[in-house]
């Protein structure tokens, strides 16, 4: 099928780094904008800080750049988990393995709370801490709770799928190791950002968060790729079940029918 051929193709890998293009653009462009104008001072902040928030530039003439930048990163990395979860749940023979569809179960948990954070980010762009400043904060912590959930999700998955396999060293617990790291990291930040009561130092973790967020999608591209390359080498030795229709499903049955009737007689 076409749709298959396409979701499969090599190419499928790069969709992840298309999330880190907005969301990093719309950072320097913000942070840059602000150090162009002489790291003014908003006429609704309080008092002075350096840098300031990226809800405070965005809730500027920017927030156009910003709503665009932030929903397109989401489109991307929505599409990123169910084009995984599609592929693993098509293609890969260890997503089911327990039998007992644990790991469905939990991929669809992760990608529904990651719905529910992305949607927060998104009303964190929509929603700007000038005029809307309580229902931004509030947008703020379901993006941090929701995202958090999700990644918990997907590490519980990652690791499930590799114990599966063995003990050993597998790609699945790399992946696992990956996200975990990043999940630490971006937690830490998340708790300095909201402890801190410096503004300008907690402005600045805001932007380093922010940025460290893009690694994230480095991670699903390593995903990508190793489901990606899996089904290469399968395609390579054979039509895979998913990629026939229904008809052609029939007549590889018929054939293989036909030829064990053969070697009976």
């Amino acid at each position: 099928m076409k749709i298959s051929r396409i979701l499969t193709s090599k190419w499928m890998i790069f969709l992840p780094i298309f999330g880190i293009i907005p969301w990093g653009g719309m950072l320097i462009g913000m942070i840059s904008a602000w150090a162009i104008q002489g790291h003014p001072l908003y006429w609704f902040m309080d008092s002075y800080q350096y840098p300031v928030y990226i809800s405070d530039v965005g809730a500027t003439s920017l927030q156009p750049l910003f709503i665009v930048g932030v929903a397109v990163n989401v489109a991307v990395f929505l599409m990123t988990l169910a084009l995984i979860m599609y592929l693993r749940d098509r293609y890969d023979k260890w997503f089911e393995k327990d039998g007992e569809r644990h790991n469905r179960n939990l991929a669809i948990a992760a990608i529904s709370f990651a719905v529910l954070g992305e949607l927060g980010i998104l009303f964190v762009s929509i929603f700007n801490t000038n005029i809307f400043h309580k229902t931004h904060i509030a947008m703020l912590g379901i993006f941090l709770l929701g995202l958090l959930v999700s990644l918990i999700l997907q590490c519980t998955q990652y690791w499930r799928m590799g114990d599966v396999i063995g003990h050993g060293f597998n790609h699945y617990k790399i992946s696992f190791v990956l996200k975990l790291v990043f999940t630490v990291v971006a937690l830490a930040l998340a708790i300095a950002f909201y402890k801190v009561s410096d503004y300008s130092k907690s402005a600045a973790i805001e932007w380093s968060l922010a940025f460290f967020y893009n690694l994230i999608f480095f991670i699903f591209a390593y995903d990508l790729y190793v489901l990606n390359t899996s089904i290469q080498r399968e395609r390579n030795s054979g039509p895979h079940q998913g990629d026939l229709t229904e008809n052609e499903k029939s007549a590889h049955s018929t054939m293989a029918a036909n030829n064990d009737e053969e070697t009976i007689v």
